[in-house]
């Protein structure tokens, strides 16, 4: 499950992500690329794990922003790394949530989406329930 949202000045910023799953580092949209592998650009992400992993399998996820002088620039190096958050350390901005946890209490940054936000179509009884949703909502 992926969202992602944040702003400065009122612009979106790039957001790139990469996984782990087990032993095994994934990066579908190019973690390194803040143009060509951002994920905040208002549209659905959905790519399919290259393999089958058994239940409880660890998984981790890291997250950058990207912030530029030129926020409508499409040149990668035009962008520089502004914040970079993983799960495996707790951060408070990126979490790894598995059908039946419960939703976390997290705020939005800046007063943007919060997790709840963005986890609603995937609620009931205030846990997450991914029966038959495949595991992904847009970003």
């Amino acid at each position: 499950m992926l969202g992602a949202a944040i702003q400065s000045n009122g612009h979106d910023l790039k957001v790139t992500m990469q996984f782990k799953v087990g032993n095994d580092t994934l990066d579908p949209w190019n973690y390194a690329l803040p143009v060509a592998g951002n994920v905040n650009d208002s549209k659905t992400h959905l790519w399919n794990l290259p393999a089958i992993y058994p239940a409880g399998m660890p998984v981790s996820i890291s997250g950058k922003s990207w912030n530029s002088g030129d926020h409508d620039s499409t040149l990668n190096t035009d962008w520089t790394k502004l914040y970079e958050v993983k799960s495996d350390t707790n951060s408070p901005c990126v979490k790894v949530l598995r059908n039946g946890d419960s939703v976390p209490n997290i705020p939005g940054f800046m007063n943007q989406n919060s997790i709840a936000e963005f986890v609603d179509d995937y609620v009931e009884n205030v846990k997450i329930v991914l029966d038959g949703k495949w595991g992904y909502f847009p970003v």
